[in-house]
């Protein structure tokens, strides 16, 4: 009979998709994002009005209930139709996204090689900034949901603000590691790595 199986028998590392199929990962999590991410643009489209210049964006970043009340006031019944099965289709993106922008960093991070060391730990950090943009996209979404359908207070706008900063902030970064670290990549040459 074999005992518990301890922490050293299963590694310090989780376990990680092998190295011969993290292309066809991305590739497919990538054929997900882009379309599901043009949709979410396409959705919106009829939100942006007046009040809510920027759509569901600026049910995001309505940081009171005051505004909050004001923004979802603008919106007509088909508008909020539209935003509940936006909010859902949200949900896909993140997962999307997330796997999409953590392989690419991962792999991105191992390309940078030796001579790099310091983009190489921005990467691997990003990873980690990813796994929790996870959660607080999936909190925000939630939230998000239950505004839409009624339940309003004021901790639920803050909650939802604070979780699209963290959301925007960690987009804007990790897209910007790519597009940088990738053109850096492109200028020296994949055949050095």
């Amino acid at each position: 009979m074999r005992g518990p199986v301890t922490g050293a028998q299963l590694g310090a590392q989780p376990p990680a998709i092998s190295p011969t199929r993290r292309p066809v990962f991305f590739l497919i999590s990538l054929a997900v994002t882009v379309p599901v991410l043009a949709r979410l643009q396409e959705l919106n489209g009829p939100l942006q009005n007046g009040i809510a210049a920027q759509g569901v964006v600026s049910l995001e970043l309505a940081r009171t209930l005051e505004r909050q009340s004001e923004v979802l006031g603008s919106w007509t019944e088909p508008d909020l139709l539209r935003l509940a099965f936006s909010i859902g289709l949200d949900f896909l993106c993140a997962v999307a996204f997330i796997a999409t922008t953590t392989m690419a960093c991962v792999w991105l991070a191992e390309k940078s090689g030796s001579g790099a060391a310091f983009r190489a730990k921005c990467g691997r950090a990003l990873v980690y900034c990813l796994l929790t943009l996870g959660i607080f996209w999936t909190l925000q979404n939630v939230l998000l949901a239950e505004v839409v359908f009624g339940y309003r207070t004021a901790i639920t706008a803050e909650v939802i603000y604070w979780c699209a900063l963290w959301k925007f902030t960690v987009m804007g970064v990790s897209t910007a590691y790519l597009l940088l670290s990738g053109g850096i990549l492109l200028v020296t040459g994949f055949s050095r790595r």
